[in-house]
């Protein structure tokens, strides 16, 4: 019954977890999340070029993730819809979970 998701609920849950499948996208959004970057400065702090942050952050807009802001020459990043660190936190909790503590069949 998949919990009464539609199918196309259950596809576009889907396309979110494979833009969560790569760790400079995580990186961004847990950066993203406490305030807002320019391209630069994102690359500064994730170590990688502009080219490769800018890709990234073209396909975290594309899923509506983030909003820009242009000021002057520099456009701005920030996270658009913050629930998604709730997700990324539950990631975290389901690694960090015991063997003890899983669901035995």
């Amino acid at each position: 019954m998949f919990y009464d998701m539609s199918e196309e609920t259950l596809f576009e849950l889907t396309d979110l977890f494979k833009i969560l499948g790569d760790p400079t996208r995580i990186k961004l959004i847990l950066l993203l999340a406490n305030r807002e970057y320019c391209v630069s400065e994102l690359a500064d702090q994730i170590g990688t070029t502009h080219s490769a942050i800018s890709h990234q952050l073209s396909l975290l807009r594309a899923k509506r993730l983030l909003y820009k802001r242009k000021s002057g020459r520099q456009i701005y990043y920030t996270l658009a819809k913050r629930k998604i660190i709730i997700l990324i936190e539950a990631g975290q909790m389901i690694l960090k979970q015991k063997d003890s503590e899983s669901v035995k069949h």
